[in-house]
Formats: structure tokens, C-alpha cells, sequence
């Protein structure tokens, strides 16, 4: 008798604990695939009435815009891979809200569309120029808190407003957030896009009170372009960084990926020969001279001859040619490490984090002058940049 009530009891709770209590069908979820976060001041002329909403205290400050893929009209977003396009067609749904609070906006949301807010799928946040200059911490909080916000989630500042860059309609993808996750994609091919920074980084750049650098993206109608970054110093927007500086400061980091350096012919002063790099690698010493910190920078790169202007160097081969060829990549990527680097030290900003190497390797000098780098030690800090530049092809002509 006993046993047949344990058995009941369990078959009891077997089914009472079958199939998920709270689930809710995929397609009556609002999935937000990228939110773009913009001053009030700087588009609140342009919101309708449904745009609009009273915060329970304080003044408005940002105007956040989700994305909403509309799944009948677009493709699955499939982690950012490549959909199968739908021309012209707008295949999103972009709802604007005004605020102080981006967890009060977010619910607003609920407002205006049957499927409420998801954020598990999101794949880019954007941030206007503005905004950036103020301060990012107090809009990145609710993101950093909140569990459906992936850390993986990339950020973008948007060189004018980041509404504009979600309402781009892409050519070849569905969605504008996913054209925006795939260029970022193509570091590979190119250091003039800053190497990806993600809600992850952030955190520990946040927490360990570093300076860093954000990529920075255009739009054009129905085009983005992602190429050259911003320079955050103390949390805010200090300056920018051309797309050269871009991928110096790649180099440094240890994040240039790929791409080329050009220079002029030594011979030939008005042909162009163009150096693909495979790889490359920095490593950085910090010292200490006469109370002034002293950095030796070593950067090794391998590459490829991948184009020459003229059709003249039958002698392209030859020791001598490929010896100048080193040189000239080495001489043209220590000037733009080294004219980088000053402008870091020009904005009181060390994006390149040399901080992080005196900490590992000079602990002591860390602990003493931590509290002053930005403003007294960095800026004073002199550079002895070393480049050395292998060639391994020089490929072939037909």
C-alpha cells in the first residue's frame, strides 16, 4: 500500500513539474536585436505623440531606440550571420521612447507592442557622439545589471546621431543591427576599424577605471561605415581617432588582425607599393628614467608584398629590393605608432593602456603614481618604438 502511494505521489509531481510554467511562444516575443541611445536635447523635436512619455521624476535625457525584426519580411538573425537580404524592403520595426531611465523605457515599450521586450538576441548597442562626451556610465549600468543583456553585446558610437544608424536599410542583410555586427566581423581584413569592444570589455575597463577606445561608425543612406574610433578618458568622450591612428593603436593593443601599410617607392617616389600584414605582434617594456617613464615598444610584423604600382621591378625578388621594402614598412608604421601615442597623450587618455604593463611589471612604480597617470605620468612619458618588418612572398605575375 505504501509503495503504490509513493508511486502516485510521484507520478503526481511528475506531471505537475512537466513543461515550463512561465514559457511563451518564440513568436510572441519582442526580440530586440539592437538598441541605439541618443540625447533628448538632440532629437526631441523630431518624436510623435506614441514617442512620448512622462519619467516618474527628474528631466528627460535620452531618446532610446530598440529594433525589432519583423520575422515575416526578414531572415533569422542566427547570431549575426548573413541573411538572405530583402532589397529595399524594411524588414524592422524601430520604436523610439523618451526618458531618464532606461529600465523605465524599456517598459514603456510594452506600451506600444504585444510582444514585450527580449534581449537575449541582441547584437549591437550604439551611442551618439553627444551622449558619448557626457558620460556612458549611467546608461551602460542597466545593461551591465541586467541578465538578458549578453556580454558579447558589441558597442558603437555613432558619429552623429545612432537613431539614423538603425534606420539604415542594408542592402544584402535583413537588418541594419546585423550589417553593423557583420563589419565589425572584418577586423580581419583591416586595423582601420577598431578592434571589437563588447559590454564585457566595458565592465572590466569600468571596474579597473582604465581609459579605452570605441569603435566609431557613419552612416550614408543605405550604407555604414565602421572605421576610426573615439577616445574615452574618466568614462566620458575626449577625442577621436582617425582610421591610421585606429590601426596603430591596434597594433599596440595587440589587436591588428590584418590589413596593409602603403608607402612611396624608395626609388620612385611617385609609385606606390602596398605591404600586406599577416601578423603582427608588440611587446612592451616600461621603465623608469629620472622620474619620467620610458616605454620600449618592439613590433614584429610578417607580411606579404601584395602590390607594386609599376610594372618595372623585374627585380622584385631580390635581396636588396625586399631589404628596402622592410625598411620603408618599418620606418612608415613607427611614425604612426609613435604620432599616435602622442595624441593619446595630447587627450590625457591612455587607450593604448600602458598602464596595465607598468602594473604587471613594475608593480611598485604602479602603486605609487596610479592615482596620477592620466593627468601628470602618461602625458610626460617618453617612447623608444622598434619595428621590425619580415617579408615572406612577394607572389607572382601572370
Amino acid at each position: 500500500m505504501k509503495k503504490n502511494v509513493f508511486v502516485a505521489i510521484a507520478m503526481l509531481f511528475t506531471l505537475l513539474c512537466s513543461g515550463c510554467w512561465d514559457m511563451r511562444e518564440i513568436e510572441q516575443r519582442g526580440y530586440i536585436i539592437g538598441l541605439a541611445l541618443d540625447t533628448y536635447q538632440d532629437l526631441q523635436d523630431t518624436l510623435t505623440p506614441v514617442q512620448k512619455m512622462r519619467p516618474q521624476s527628474g528631466k528627460k535625457k535620452y531618446v532610446m531606440t530598440a529594433q525589432i525584426p519583423i520575422w515575416k519580411l526578414g531572415q533569422p538573425i542566427a547570431g549575426g550571420a548573413g541573411g538572405g537580404g530583402v532589397g529595399k524592403q524594411k524588414a524592422t520595426w524601430n520604436l523610439s521612447v523618451e526618458g531618464n531611465s532606461l529600465m523605465e523605457m524599456n517598459r514603456e515599450l510594452a506600451t506600444r507592442s504585444a510582444y514585450p521586450p527580449f534581449y537575449d538576441d541582441m547584437v549591437a548597442v550604439v551611442i551618439s557622439q553627444d551622449l558619448a562626451r557626457q558620460n556612458i556610465v549611467p546608461f551602460l549600468d542597466f545593461m551591465l545589471r541586467d541578465i538578458e543583456f549578453r556580454p558579447a553585446v558589441r558597442l558603437f558610437v555613432a558619429e552623429k546621431k545612432a537613431r539614423d544608424i538603425l534606420s539604415v536599410i542594408p542592402q544584402i542583410d535583413s537588418y541594419s543591427s546585423q550589417y553593423l555586427w557583420g563589419i565589425s566581423q572584418n577586423n580581419y581584413k583591416t586595423g582601420r576599424m577598431l578592434f571589437n569592444v563588447t559590454l564585457g570589455d566595458i565592465s572590466e575597463y569600468l571596474y579597473a577605471d582604465q581609459d579605452f577606445a570605441l569603435p566609431l561608425v557613419r552612416n550614408a543612406r543605405n550604407e555604414i561605415k565602421n572605421a576610426g574610433a573615439v577616445v574615452i578618458r574618466k568614462n566620458k568622450m575626449v577625442g577621436q581617432l582617425n582610421e591610421l591612428e585606429t590601426a596603430a593603436l591596434n597594433m599596440v593593443n595587440n589587436n591588428f588582425k590584418g590589413g596593409v601599410v602603403t608607402f612611396t617607392c624608395p626609388d620612385h617616389p611617385e609609385e606606390i607599393i602596398t605591404y600586406e600584414v599577416r601578423q603582427a605582434k608588440t611587446l612592451i617594456y616600461p621603465e623608469i628614467k629620472k622620474g619620467r617613464f620610458h616605454f620600449r615598444l618592439e613590433t614584429y610584423l610578417q607580411g606579404n608584398v601584395a602590390e607594386i604600382e609599376s610594372a618595372r621591378f623585374r627585380d622584385a625578388g631580390s635581396q636588396a629590393f625586399l631589404e628596402k621594402v622592410s625598411a620603408e614598412v618599418s620606418k612608415t608604421t613607427e611614425t604612426n605608432i609613435r604620432h599616435t601615442l602622442t595624441r593619446l597623450q595630447k587627450y590625457k587618455a591612455d587607450a593604448a593602456q600602458l598602464i596595465t604593463q607598468v602594473k604587471q611589471k613594475k608593480y611598485k612604480a604602479w602603486k605609487k603614481t596610479k592615482s596620477e597617470w592620466r593627468d601628470k605620468y602618461f602625458p610626460l612619458a617618453t617612447f623608444d618604438i622598434q619595428v621590425k618588418a619580415q617579408v615572406q612572398y612577394i607572389g607572382t605575375t601572370k
